[in-house]
């Protein structure tokens, strides 16, 4: 591990439709939280694209990413890194699932010191 402290969280999810898109949103005022290696297995592999932010610049398969970093990452060279104030901004990618079948959700997330309050929203919706 590289940079910052970081909390692994991992939850499962039993898919009860097909199409579903997986949100993040966090806020931290006034400092800068980093999200990094967001999985979503099947019980055989990970079916996020780019859930490690590696392919950089190019965004792939996520929508809302802006604010990539090469600095203070879980692991490789790139992270999903913002410090919005007032707000929570969000990144999300679509995926098809199995209804039925329970895929585990995981990821890492680094938070500031010195802030008024840290403000998550992880929701899997259609």
């Amino acid at each position: 591990m590289t940079g910052s402290t970081f909390s692994y969280y991992s939850f499962a999810y039993i898919a009860t439709q097909t199409c579903v898109t997986l949100s993040f949103g966090f806020q931290q005022d006034p400092n800068y939280w980093t999200l990094d290696d967001v999985s979503v297995n099947d019980g055989v592999s990970n079916i996020l694209i780019n859930g490690d932010f590696e392919a950089g610049s190019a965004y792939t398969g996520w929508s809302g990413v802006n604010h990539l970093s090469t600095t203070g990452c879980y692991s490789g060279s790139y992270c999903y890194r913002d410090g919005t104030v007032g707000s929570l901004d969000y990144v999300s990618q679509s995926l098809t699932l199995t209804v039925g079948h329970t895929y585990t959700v995981s990821f890492y997330l680094s938070t500031g010191t010195g802030s008024s309050g840290v403000y998550a929203n992880i929701i899997i919706s259609p």
